[in-house]
């Protein structure tokens, strides 16, 4: 048995104990994301073309300054999937996450102040383009 008790510096490394293997990546902070769920959920969510939707169906007339209105109004969405209770949880749950981020296939997730903006300027007719886009994908 190997008594060497410092860290592995190899970018992989594969343990096996009995049938089981395990294998090690290091990999970028940026990379890393606390809830692996919401990695496989976003590219479920592209699968069945929840994000494609989003884009086809709703119109929202807002000035680009960072973010896409969509991209922001998808962040929202995200966000009440993660479990955000506030809006204002974002920063600190998604926006942290670039590799989640492009798992929703999003460049970046928008801060809280962003996604803020474009809560306020939904009227009714986005409402029913929100409803379209799920009528859409679940009929």
């Amino acid at each position: 048995m190997s008594t060497d008790r410092t860290l592995p510096t190899a970018p992989c490394r594969t343990l096996q104990v009995g049938a089981i293997t395990f294998e090690y990546r290091i990999v970028p902070l940026g990379d890393y994301v606390d809830d692996g769920l919401m990695i496989a959920m976003g590219h479920f969510a592209q699968e069945i073309g929840l994000p494609a939707a989003f884009r086809h169906f709703i119109q929202i007339e807002q000035k680009r300054v960072r973010h896409d209105p969509l991209d922001k109004l998808l962040t929202f969405f995200i966000s009440l999937v993660e479990g955000c209770g506030y809006t204002s949880d974002i920063n600190q749950r998604l926006k942290p996450y670039p590799a989640l981020a492009q798992a929703w296939t999003l460049p970046a997730f928008a801060g809280q102040s962003a996604v803020n903006g474009t809560l306020h300027v939904l009227k009714w007719k986005h409402l029913q383009q929100i409803e379209q886009v799920f009528q859409f994908l679940f009929e």
